[in-house]
């Protein structure tokens, strides 16, 4: 859904944001949806109480990539932290702004210093870790009779901070804070990545933020102690300082859902999990909000089972093998079948995602749609078009899933039907479905399988006022059903473009 939340008089409150998700659950189906994602903002945070007054079984999530992404904002606000990541953007600064100074390190160096991100400060400790690695090659140059050379020929202010910069570059306690940063913060980079990736579920972020968490405490090297030691210093205060942050904003963005799913995610099954005193009350929380009172001693009983692996199913040696267990969803409709109930509300909360990463890359066809040559479409037409490009991307990978079968036992319901949710697609008898493009006096959709095919097409496309369609033809039988049946909808022929077919009707 596009909002036009520039509109004159408009606010971007938490009602305004409540108003419009409120329209999108009804239009799902308020038992359809199990969570809703945003950022931490505070108009969202105000959004949330609204949302889970009104409907109790859902529940609102901060976004894990963006708070993974502000903590480690927060640890770079950190005094020391700052001084490190002041020097090493003082090194990338001073190499990439003198011309010959970056011309001898390329030399000896076929890496190039990464640059600092606007958007992302993640994007910092990789440039933190890509200085580290050229760490010889930088000390090579600094040493060079050619960087030399150069320093003499400087003016007596540039030879001044030359000579800093040389001098950081070979000092050794600074890339041993360097290597001991990048060592501390590599866990956390690992879960921002998991939770920015495609099936990024909720099931997996638990347990990746606690094996970060052990990670960091395990870490040794900020403080001192030899690289590569086991035994943990019980005084660190550089290490308890990001330890600090990291349990503060994991805190605060874990819900119950997510020690729920971790309960389920059969990959990470082990008795200890079962004997958390946290998780189970963070199970008992959640649970009253996905299924009904009565059925709760059964679905305990059947969590039971499966934490004792009781039943003929978990017997089978394709159960838990490695391939299995990280598809969860996989896993349960091949062997949950004896925990009915476990079987449902797994699939139901192991299908959720952990991020709205998905979600912004809707801005990608928003940047696709909203050009100059089309810039004078309105908000609800905007709207309308992400909404189908959208969703019929969504249906489109429905098929391209090895393991779905496309079922709505997720929410006990019948198998699906694309004609219900686009009508007009099955009275066209479409062989495929494409990408969406739109044009600038197009109201209905046109679909085609290259979108570089369709700029050819542009300037007929905004000389004419008609819909057009443009259809992939794989053989000559579906071409036969296909022209058949728009030709019975009115649709007439008008000639054969690239590998496709051009159709029009008039308004």
């Amino acid at each position: 859904m596009a909002v036009d939340a520039g509109a004159r008089g408009e606010k971007v409150t938490g009602a305004f944001i409540y108003r419009h998700i409120r329209q999108a659950i009804k239009e799902i189906g308020p038992s359809n949806v199990i969570q809703v994602i945003t950022d931490n903002a505070s108009n969202c945070a105000s959004m949330a109480k609204k949302l889970e007054a009104e409907y109790p079984h859902i529940v609102w999530t901060p976004c894990a990539s963006h708070c993974i992404d502000l903590l480690l904002e927060n640890i770079g606000d950190v005094p020391w932290v700052k001084d490190i990541l002041s020097q090493a953007l003082s090194i990338v600064n001073f190499i990439n702004k003198k011309v010959r100074v970056l011309a001898i390190y390329r030399t000896y160096s076929g890496l190039e210093l990464k640059k600092p991100s606007a958007t992302r400060f993640a994007a910092m400790w990789l440039l933190l870790e890509c200085l580290y690695d050229v760490q010889t090659n930088l000390q090579k140059t600094m040493v060079s009779d050619e960087f030399k050379a150069w320093i003499e020929e400087e003016t007596q202010s540039s030879q001044q901070d030359a000579k800093a910069i040389q001098w950081l570059c070979l000092k050794e306690e600074f890339w041993q804070e360097v290597k001991g940063l990048v060592m501390v913060v590599l866990p956390l980079y690992k879960v921002l990545r998991m939770t920015d990736m495609e099936g990024s579920t909720i099931g997996l972020l638990y347990h990746f933020m606690e094996e970060a968490y052990k990670e960091i405490e395990r870490s040794t090297i900020l403080d001192g102690a030899p690289d590569g030691s086991r035994d943990v210093l019980e005084d660190s205060p550089k290490r308890d300082d990001i330890l600090f942050l990291v349990k503060k904003r994991w805190d605060w963005m874990r819900r119950p859902i997510h020690g729920f799913a971790a309960l389920l995610h059969p990959a990470f099954k082990k008795p200890s999990i079962f004997a958390d005193q946290a998780l189970q009350e963070e199970r008992d929380k959640y649970l009253p909000k996905i299924l009904n009172e009565e059925h709760h001693g059964e679905f305990l009983q059947e969590l039971i089972n499966y934490g004792d692996q009781r039943g003929t199913a978990f017997a089978s040696s394709v159960c838990w093998k490695r391939d299995s267990l990280v598809k969860p969803l996989f896993w349960w409709e091949c062997f949950g079948y004896q925990l009915p109930h476990l079987q449902r509300v797994a699939l139901r909360v192991l299908g959720q995602d952990c991020s709205s990463g998905a979600c912004e890359r809707n801005w990608s066809a928003y940047s696709l749609i909203h050009t100059k040559i089309r810039n004078k479409l309105f908000t609800k037409q905007l709207e309308r078009l992400i909404y189908c490009r959208s969703n019929l991307r969504m249906l489109r990978s429905m098929h391209e899933m090895p393991m779905a079968r496309q079922e709505r036992s997720l929410l006990g319901q019948g198998p699906v039907k694309f004609s219900s949710h686009s009508p007009r697609m099955e009275a066209l008898d479409m062989p495929a479905i494409f990408d969406l493009i739109i044009c600038e006096k197009c109201s209905m959709l046109e679909f085609i399988n290259d979108e570089r095919k369709f700029w050819q097409l542009d300037r007929l496309l905004r000389d004419k006022g008609f819909f057009l369609w443009i259809l992939e033809t794989t053989n000559i039988s579906n071409f036969s059903l296909s022209l058949e049946s728009l030709q019975l909808h009115g649709w007439s022929y008008v000639s054969r473009v690239n590998d496709g077919v051009l159709f029009q009707k008039k308004h």
